[in-house]
């Protein structure tokens, strides 16, 4: 027998006063204008630029969840529970995703000599040919930006966003 969950009040701003909806409807388009939701839109266009030119190169058994865990491991290698962590993931989802980046040949897990439970991704040839792609791939995208743009805004904008990130670390 299945039991009924309570259900929320839902919110209606135009069941409210006059005043209120006035001043709800104005959070509500600023909630569309902020920094943050225009940053994550462009790092899924950034994101989905890098994996259409990496298709291209003939790398198409990358999928999107793929390109995060290339983009948390170091080029000497970095240890699964950092990855995880990282990437803000649990292990398991981080492992199971590595997983599928050995078994197509980008990377290989290793066990630390010295201490058998660590557990270091590393990229093989593979992998390592395919970052040098994406290093190129990048160096594309930023000459489009550039050109969107100018090249001295898009320098602002990288130093700006620098300062953001160094500034806020320490919020979180």
């Amino acid at each position: 027998m299945t039991r009924a969950l309570p259900r929320s009040p839902t919110v209606n701003p135009l069941s409210q006063g006059a005043p209120r909806l006035s001043s709800q409807l104005r959070q509500l388009t600023k909630r569309r204008q902020s920094l943050g939701r225009g940053l994550f839109t462009l790092a899924r266009i950034y994101d989905a630029m890098v994996l259409q030119d990496i298709h291209a190169a003939g790398y198409t058994d990358i999928r999107p969840v793929h390109t995060n865990i290339l983009r948390a491991v170091d080029v000497g290698g970095t240890r699964l529970t950092d990855v995880a962590s990282t990437l803000n993931i649990t292990k398991q989802a981080t492992g199971q995703v590595v997983k599928e980046l050995v078994e197509l040949g980008y990377m290989s897990l290793l066990t630390v000599p010295h201490d058998t439970r660590v557990r270091m991704v590393v990229f093989t040839e593979r992998g390592m040919s395919l970052l040098l792609h994406i290093g190129e791939t990048f160096g594309h995208i930023d000459r489009h930006l550039a050109e969107l743009v100018g090249e001295k805004a898009l320098q602002s904008f990288r130093e700006q966003l620098e300062q953001m990130i160094r500034g806020s670390k320490d919020l979180v």
